[in-house]
């Protein structure tokens, strides 16, 4: 793996670049910015692919100003493709990312050649305004100083009690990096999911292959998004993984692998028209 740096607005981003083959750019979710790092290693998902993995706004070995923006996200997203030469790439968004790589697909059609989205954060469903408000306290709570009880309050509900256990075994240095980098995402991350689900971009006008994976045990709310992200794109694939929570890219990578490598093969950009 190299370990690059690409010009965007304000400075550098931080690239982690590694394989030859079709461009599969990976858009982090909040919190930890290796979260991809279990995915990429998985020999189906590797196999034939150049694997990018930018580091965001205020994450990892990126040191830029914000504020951070879903739109200047993806700005970042389309700086780092240009930068590193490249036309078009498949990208696969979690969280966070997922909202970043529907506004890629947005700004510049042409360079997607598709799409894939694992649980996106999407403010618009009905069943977010009680995330949003549950939200409201843990960024407080952090605020105040209580940073432990802020990111417990913030996983529980999403990885359960033994989320730190979890993400170390998967990730080594997992939870000091998500303890490094957290301000971001109560300071930056979730004012822009709720400033870019205000301004919602025609999200509908997308063209390129879409999946979407869902956890099995996401409940309602990632219910919602699924439907959502269909009704909106109706060339959505659908795949949801059995017993899964939102940690699904982390920590059950390995199920994740197969169809997404599936997905990818059958949406190779040697196949697409040009």
């Amino acid at each position: 793996m190299s370990a690059t740096r690409v010009e965007v607005d304000g400075g550098r981003l931080a690239v982690d670049d590694e394989g030859a083959g079709e461009a599969v750019l990976f858009v982090a979710g909040g919190l930890i910015v290796d979260s991809f790092v279990p995915l990429c290693a998985q020999p189906d998902v590797a196999r034939g692919r150049r694997l990018l993995r930018p580091h965001r706004r205020g994450y990892g070995r990126t040191a830029l100003p914000g504020p951070v923006s879903i739109t200047r996200d993806a700005a970042d997203c389309l700086a780092v493709l240009d930068g590193l030469g490249i036309d078009r790439a498949h990208l696969v968004g979690w969280s966070h990312g997922g909202a970043v790589a529907l506004q890629v697909a947005v700004d510049r059609p042409g360079a997607v050649a598709s799409l894939t989205l694992l649980e996106p954060a999407l403010f618009v469903v009905p069943a977010a305004a009680e995330l949003a408000a549950a939200l409201a306290p843990v960024a407080q709570m952090w605020a105040d100083g209580d940073r432990a009880g802020a990111l417990d309050a913030f996983h529980l509900p999403l990885w359960g009690p033994d989320w730190r256990a979890r993400l170390e075994a998967a990730i080594p240095g997992g939870v000091a990096q998500l303890e490094r980098d957290a301000a971001t995402l109560f300071h930056s991350d979730v004012p822009a999911l709720g400033a870019w689900a205000a301004a919602m971009p025609d999200v509908g006008s997308i063209t390129a292959p879409v999946l979407e994976v869902t956890g099995g045990a996401g409940g309602v709310l990632m219910e919602q998004i699924r439907d959502q992200v269909r009704a909106w794109l109706p060339q959505t694939e659908s795949v949801t993984i059995p017993g899964a929570d939102h940690s699904f890219p982390v920590t059950r990578a390995a199920d994740l692998a197969g169809p997404l490598a599936g997905f990818l093969d059958r949406h190779s950009i040697a196949r697409q028209p040009a």
